[in-house]
């Protein structure tokens, strides 16, 4: 669109006619999508799509003076429609009928007052924590970076890093960055090793592997996963860039009484197993066993680890997939007292996808908590255990944040008035939001977001469009 004087004029016309109408609204994106004036984008509804390079945005040009003229006019004299509140997508019931804060309450629907579709999620969410992110430079490298909810004080890390890891009192971050030393050995630079920074000053700590043992070690890329609550244990996901049979998950224990870093005690052998996460208490861990990959997404039946002696049983039914990359991470979680494991599963026979929920114990059966779920990335406890977020195609080509009780009541659509696609949620430590991953366009150019569990608003935390992978709510700093 290219606006002119003449164009101008007739809309100003058009506005004192007609007061503050969707058509003024409608020129006034327009003129401000044309001159850049704003640094979040405007959004617009679009498809979540695989990591699929696209050109840069366009440089900055267009009508300054027109876009702050029409501003001007739309927010003067009481009559212009102010800059919207967050949209809020669910109906929430009394708090009495609420498990939690977070519980939802509706199939969705409005609430009185939302937003309408296509405006802007302002920044400053105040709500605790940090987040952490792997993001893609100008060169196409990753850059592991830190920001608080509100989008202020992003600090960049570690460049060429990725995948960074929590510890449960956030005193610490473990990420993958390459050339890191084991035993005071050097090793390929071109490799990834585990380093664990004391944070916020981000001194390092210790690293991963920490014994060399036959050195076999130094030719291996090492990543974290998750972190035992207990605070002792790290699983890791071990690879080699030559030899597809040195794959395999490690459990790097701090204590040193599990072998967990030469290829014949690996802690489930030579098998391309991704960590997710722990049992509240430690003892068990959920892992994924990719048997197919497609792109950047890797798929595979879920599996449990017992810490202790390292027997594995499946707990996907036959047939039934989970999938994990950069941007799903951990497809399935525990409940908050251990009992439980809520998935997004695929089913390979009618290829639909569900919400399952299965019994933690051996033998038990999986039931779809939401059978019709086409799309689903991930489902994931929230902290306290009331509710289960996942997002799913809300039409053809679109993802929406979801929110169910374990008992499948409560379906509520967090972001239905929100137009970016959003993606892969992650709770924050209080349980009162997520954030999550939106774009108006593809996988590479997605910004983070906070969404409020009780449908009370949404905001942006980045604005530089590009690939964020390995996001997560950490704790704030100790």
């Amino acid at each position: 669109m290219t606006t002119t004087p003449s164009d101008f004029d007739r809309v100003a016309r058009a506005w004192l006619a007609e007061g503050p109408t969707e058509l003024s609204e409608r020129v006034l994106r327009a003129a401000l999508d044309e001159a850049h004036l704003t640094r979040r984008p405007l959004v617009q509804r679009a498809p979540w799509r695989s990591f699929m390079p696209l050109p840069g945005r366009a440089a900055a040009i267009g009508l300054v003076a027109v876009a702050l003229l029409i501003a001007g006019l739309l927010l003067a004299g009481g009559g212009g429609r102010p800059v919207p509140s967050p949209a809020s997508s669910a109906t929430t019931a009394p708090s009495s009928a609420v498990p939690s804060a977070a519980g939802p309450t509706s199939d969705g629907g409005p609430t009185a007052g939302a937003s309408p579709a296509g405006l802007l999620a302002p920044q400053g969410y105040t709500g605790p924590g940090t987040i952490e992110f792997t993001r893609h430079d100008a060169s196409g490298a990753d850059v592991i970076s830190l920001v608080d909810p509100s989008g202020e004080n992003q600090t960049k890390l570690v460049q060429g890093g990725c995948c960074g890891l929590f510890s449960p009192d956030g005193a610490h971050l473990a990420l993958a960055a390459p050339g890191v030393a084991a035993a005071g050995l050097s090793r390929d630079p071109s490799l990834l090793g585990i380093e664990v920074l004391e944070r916020p000053g981000a001194r390092l700590a210790f690293v991963v592997p920490t014994d060399c043992g036959a050195c076999e070690v130094l030719g291996l890329n090492y990543e974290p996963d998750a972190w035992s609550p207990d605070g002792r244990y790290i699983a890791l996901t071990m690879w080699s860039d030559s030899d597809p049979a040195k794959a395999g998950m490690g459990l790097a224990d701090r204590d040193f009484s599990i072998p967990w870093d030469w290829a014949q005690t690996r802690a489930t052998g030579a098998h391309e197993d991704i960590p997710i996460a722990f049992s509240p208490d430690s003892t068990q861990l959920l892992f994924m066993r990719a048997t197919q990959t497609d792109g950047p997404t890797a798929s595979g039946p879920l599996f449990v680890l017992q810490v202790s002696d390292l027997a594995v049983r499946e707990v996907t039914p036959a047939g039934i997939t989970v999938s994990a990359n950069g941007l799903i991470q951990g497809p399935a979680s525990w409940s908050r007292d251990g009992r439980e494991i809520a998935f997004a599963g695929r089913d390979a026979a009618t290829g639909t996808t569900a919400i399952y929920l299965v019994q933690a114990t051996p033998g038990s059966k999986a039931n779809a908590l939401v059978a019709d779920a086409p799309g689903a990335t991930s489902a994931r406890f929230s902290p306290d255990g009331s509710v289960i977020a996942f997002d799913r195609k809300s039409t053809e080509a679109f993802h929406d944040l979801y929110l169910v009780r374990p008992d499948g009541t409560g379906l509520t659509n967090l972001t239905e008035h929100f137009d970016p696609g959003v993606c892969c949620a992650q709770w924050s430590p209080d349980g009162a939001a997520m954030v999550v991953a939106g774009t108006t366009s593809d996988d590479s150019h997605n910004d983070l977001f906070v969404v409020a569990a009780d449908g009370s608003g949404i905001w942006q935390v980045t604005d530089e469009p590009n690939a964020y992978t390995g996001f997560l709510w950490g704790p704030s700093f100790p």
